[in-house]
């Protein structure tokens, strides 16, 4: 195996972060690592240039400006390949040493076929057992935890910067796919949270514990309006499959949205009567 580590970079799009992504980010530095941040929060961290690449703007200006922003620079500064965390994403040395390892196994594959490897920990494995062969092709990634192969993504246009928060990742996998390019998918990637920092809300009903994470209206409409486009340019380009699946996760959204305004209304009630 090849040692490419050294090839890739780490980097976050930020928007008032909590104390536990700084706490992630002093791990990383501790580590010999210079991560690219961009910054929207309104109020600008303290970073200091030295030890990140940062980058910041007058104001919010989303996660298509942000992502653009750092994978370009990133390539500029000769990185091949760049490793996308939310602020709210936990993860440890494993978790980098496992990603390190797949791409040294399979750099001249992805340099050659894919824009990005999504990484999660879905199938739990000893470290010592890990088969970097066991991957798959995936229509659908996220942004969180994926390594983006920089020379393939420079060439279908970036991240697309008219897209706020939603839809990004599924925009630039219709592009992927346009242009002939894969994206895979490793599931065994120790060390990965997604969940604990996203702030889901509990409720309780018919004695029934749930949890579910409910946005605001504007949210839900970037939402509606990216899948929107997104399904629009899918069948433009006639990837029905593409559609359909994007089609079926606006469903869920949807109900699942629907679900907590209907649970909240009920739990709502009852603390009025």
């Amino acid at each position: 195996m090849v040692n490419n580590s050294n090839d890739i970079a780490i980097g976050f799009v930020l928007y008032n972060p909590e104390l536990a992504f700084f706490n992630r980010l002093e791990l990383l530095i501790n580590s010999g690592h210079k991560p690219f941040i961009y910054d929207n929060s309104p109020k600008l961290f303290k970073i200091n240039s030295l030890e990140c690449h940062y980058y910041s703007s007058d104001k919010n200006r989303g996660l298509g400006v942000g992502l653009k922003v750092i994978c370009s620079k990133a390539y500029e500064l000769g990185y091949k390949g760049l490793i996308i965390f939310d602020q709210d994403t936990s993860f440890n040395k494993i978790t980098l040493t496992i990603i390190k390892s797949f791409y040294s196994e399979h750099h001249e594959m992805l340099t050659q076929s894919y824009t990005s490897v999504v990484f999660d920990s879905e199938e739990y494995v000893n470290q010592e057992q890990i088969d970097y062969k066991k991957f798959k092709n995936t229509f659908l990634s996220r942004n969180s935890g994926s390594l983006f192969i920089l020379k393939n993504l420079k060439e279908i246009g970036w991240h697309n910067p008219s897209y706020f928060v939603d839809g990004i990742d599924y925009e630039y996998n219709l592009r992927s796919i346009l242009n002939g390019y894969k994206v895979a998918k490793f599931t065994q990637t120790s060390g990965f949270d997604h969940i604990s920092e996203q702030g889901d809300a509990n409720y309780k009903l018919f004695n029934y514990n749930l949890k579910f994470r409910r946005y605001k209206w504007n949210r839900i409409k970037d939402y509606l309006k990216s899948s929107i486009r997104i399904m629009y340019n899918a069948l433009r380009y006639l990837q029905i499959k593409f559609f359909i699946l994007i089609f079926r996760q606006l469903l869920i959204y949807i109900f699942t949205q629907l679900t907590i305004f209907i649970i909240s209304s009920i739990l709502k009630m009852d603390q009025q009567r």
